[in-house]
């Protein structure tokens, strides 16, 4: 919008010179102007052309996460990606990156491979990990694997991106899957109700 209204001010503040080149337009100029106006404006097209795609994979990641926690799961947890997770979620949530912790920066400084996080875990009385693979990184050997959420849906290809739900140990892993279960249930009557 402001570039078009500076582009109206400046044809106003020409308007001789607009009028004159209008007098004595071609196909070949008209075209130029066209091609030139349209390299001008083809970034905001494309960036308009992908907001809906953009907000789909938030949707589908971010916001699903955020909802997954705060829902289902309801108690702390852990993750390696501070964001949206965080807003309006009245449980803790343990930052393992290092960004907005300074007792987390200072336990992955002080060692080299993974098992701080178990420790760090532990502290804090959590028992769900849940890891971006946008910022990729070990996990300790005793963390199991319970689920994965896709941002885009299921992977169309290995840069997709996903959320991986790790509890701390085989023993205190039932209040997560569970969790887990209800929101995949959910998700699955929501399915249904949307077919009929």
């Amino acid at each position: 919008y402001v570039l078009v209204l500076n582009m109206c001010g400046l044809a106003i503040i020409f308007r001789e010179q607009v009028n004159a080149w209008c007098e004595h337009a071609t196909w070949p100029r008209v075209s130029a102007i066209c091609l030139a106006l349209l390299l001008v404006f083809a970034g905001y097209v494309v960036q308009f052309v992908s907001i809906p795609a953009s907000s789909r994979k938030e949707y589908l990641g971010s916001y699903q996460l955020q909802r997954f926690v705060t829902e289902f799961y309801r108690r702390p947890v852990a993750v390696n990606q501070l964001g949206y997770v965080n807003y309006r979620n009245p449980d803790y949530v343990l930052d393992l990156s290092g960004l907005g912790s300074e007792a987390a920066r200072r336990a992955r400084a002080a060692q080299d491979g993974p098992d701080w996080m178990n420790a760090f875990l532990a502290s804090h009385n959590i028992d769900l990990a849940i890891m971006d693979s946008g910022t990729p990184e070990a996990v300790p050997e005793s963390w199991v694997p319970l689920a994965e959420l896709y941002a885009g849906g299921f992977p169309a290809d290995s840069t997709t991106r996903y959320f991986t739900f790790y509890a701390r140990s085989a023993a205190v892993a039932g209040p997560a899957a569970e969790a887990l279960a209800r929101r995949s249930e959910e998700r699955r009557v929501g399915k249904e109700c949307r077919s009929r």
